[in-house]
């Protein structure tokens, strides 16, 4: 059935750290886009916040519109290894970001880094099953 549960779905710990992930991940995003990427790391962390924030928005409007599909994505192994690796991205861009005097971005994408870390370790956690076992 599809409805609007987008109250329901940010109650959960997926939802809002999905929800977390996608507005740093944007407004990281926006930042590149408004002040431009001079070095490597900014236009790896540009290229990888579009890619990761459009996937993060897709599961983030999906589970919003569909509560089956809420509670069936967090037991993909996709799911699981998009957080790995966007939180792999991230932290390596941010470091080299870092390094390249380029403080406040740097920092915001190891903070969205470390989002995806947590939801990574969150979506490995056994969970019950729908049926209520």
């Amino acid at each position: 059935m599809v409805g609007i549960y987008l109250r329901e779905y940010l109650r959960t710990p997926d939802g809002w750290l999905n929800f977390v992930e996608v507005v740093f991940g944007s407004a990281l995003w926006a930042l590149y886009g408004v002040f431009g990427a001079t070095t490597w790391s900014e236009e790896f962390l540009y290229n990888c916040a579009c890619a990761i924030v459009s996937n993060g928005g897709v599961f983030l409007i999906s589970s919003s519109l569909s509560i089956p599909t809420a509670l069936l994505l967090p037991r993909l192994f996709y799911y699981s290894v998009f957080h790995l690796v966007a939180a792999a991205c991230y932290m390596f861009g941010g470091v080299g970001s870092v390094q390249n005097d380029s403080h406040i971005d740097g920092i915001m994408a190891i903070l969205c880094g470390s989002f995806h870390v947590a939801h990574f370790f969150h979506s490995l956690r056994p969970k019950a099953n729908a049926a209520g076992g």
